[in-house]
């Protein structure tokens, strides 16, 4: 039996669009003054340093109230206990009372990250397990890891995002 304190995994996936969508139209800009340069557009290099310094300001702008309105949300919503049990039926899930299942034919996959195991269900759903929260203290990651392997459950590397 082990403790599971579910993160925000699409608050991650969004911090990386909205990083990776910045960052995009910042090099398209840069290369747009690189380009104004060589045509020895004056005006052009003008205009794209003015937007340029606008999206900075923007982004930065756009970043803390992006953060601001997710802490906003959060403060008010107390910590919840989610018990999974994995067992030989598959894996068990209970939060606030409410059950759910999950076969071993239904989990897709795991990926082992630093000190977090992720188990990858259908649905695009995910069990975010931080080593931190397994309970009894005694269990390790690698017991589980092992038990998905036992079960056929493939494995995914971690990739760099950035």
């Amino acid at each position: 039996m082990l403790t599971e304190v579910t993160a925000g995994a699409q608050l991650k996936d969004a911090r990386f669009r909205e990083v990776f969508n910045q960052v995009w139209l910042a090099i398209s800009l840069a290369l747009a003054i690189g380009v104004a340069f060589q045509a020895e557009s004056f005006f052009l290099m003008c205009f794209f340093f003015t937007t340029l310094g606008f999206h900075l300001v923007n982004a930065n702008n756009a970043r803390r109230n992006f953060w601001q309105s997710i802490l906003h949300e959060g403060a008010g919503v107390p910590d919840r206990e989610v018990t999974l049990s994995i067992n030989d039926d598959g894996l068990h899930e209970t939060a606030e009372g409410i059950c759910s299942h999950a076969t071993w034919s239904a989990v897709k996959s795991f990926t082992l990250h630093k000190n977090t195991l992720i188990i990858r269900l259908p649905a695009n759903l995910h069990a975010v397990i931080p080593a931190s929260s397994l309970k009894p203290e005694g269990i390790a990651l690698e017991s589980i890891v092992r038990a998905l392997r036992e079960r056929g459950v493939s494995e995914t590397k971690t990739r760099r995002v950035w």
